[in-house]
């Protein structure tokens, strides 16, 4: 296989994994990365390890990556370094921004995003919106953010600011296990919901997720939030998760009535 082929290979899956949201996807990630063009047996392969996915972003780790990403003139460095930072305000998920539809209005971005994990059992119906509040200036670039990222094919769009932050990483925090990625945006916006004193339903809706569970046990921790966010959800989309999380609720208390044979008929008191 030529390495150029190989490589349109490994984008393509690549793109799969995180469109689907695979979990370890970072562990292949990194298998893909190091495996060789040619085949080798398996005891050359590299050990299976846990995830290498930052949880948190501190500002110190922004500011030094987006520091690093501005001041290289490759192709998607520059982009990289505002993905971080608005995935980090919004909480979107990475592959969510090809489809994203911003609506400019009075000291606010309505941001439409359609809910990658979207099925009958995950995500918060197949919309949600997430209202932006922050300065004219800000929006602004939001907005031009926005534009860039879809002017060109999104796979490689993606595939290209990956690799912009990986080598900036690597290169920054050599010796570090758990590097950032894109996705670590979304773990931080999840922990500064949560230092800000966000309801979780109200935390669920901005992430997209049906039920709170999710972002308390999967997403980043309140400890390492910074205490605020620029952002508000929508009340249908809230209720939605209220909703659900009521409708769990009566089907539990029926499922545990039903299982006790003191209860005639599934009920008692």
């Amino acid at each position: 296989m030529r390495a150029a082929t190989w490589r349109q290979y490994r984008a393509a899956v690549v793109y799969v994994l995180d469109l689907h949201a695979v979990a370890d996807a970072d562990y292949f990630h990194a298998r893909l990365m190091e495996r060789p063009i040619n085949p080798v047996s398996q005891k050359d392969l590299p050990a299976r390890t846990s995830s290498s996915k930052a949880k948190t972003l501190p500002n110190a780790d922004m500011g030094a990556l987006v520091d690093y990403l501005s001041k290289h003139e490759g192709r998607w460095d520059r982009l990289t370094g505002l993905w971080l930072i608005w995935g980090a305000i919004t909480g979107l998920r990475p592959v969510e921004w090809r489809d994203v539809e911003p609506q400019r209005h009075e000291g606010e971005v309505i941001l439409s995003v359609r809910n990658a994990k979207h099925d009958s059992q995950r995500a918060n119906g197949p919309i949600r919106t997430v209202h932006v509040r922050h300065s004219e200036d800000a929006l602004a670039s939001l907005l031009d953010f926005i534009k860039e990222l879809q002017a060109e094919q999104f796979e490689e769009v993606y595939e290209g600011c990956r690799l912009a932050l990986r080598r900036a990483t690597k290169t920054l925090w050599p010796r570090r296990k758990k590097q950032i990625t894109l996705y670590s945006a979304r773990h931080q916006f999840a922990a500064d919901a949560k230092s800000a004193g966000l309801a979780p339903e109200v935390i669920a809706a901005l992430m997209g997720h049906a039920v709170i569970k999710t972002h308390q046990a999967h997403y980043g921790k309140r400890r390492s939030g910074r205490g605020h966010v620029a952002v508000e959800a929508e009340a249908a989309d809230i209720a939605r998760v209220i909703e659900r999380r009521a409708q769990k609720s009566l089907v539990m208390q029926d499922t545990k009535a039903s299982s006790n044979p003191n209860r005639p008929d599934g009920f008692g008191f």
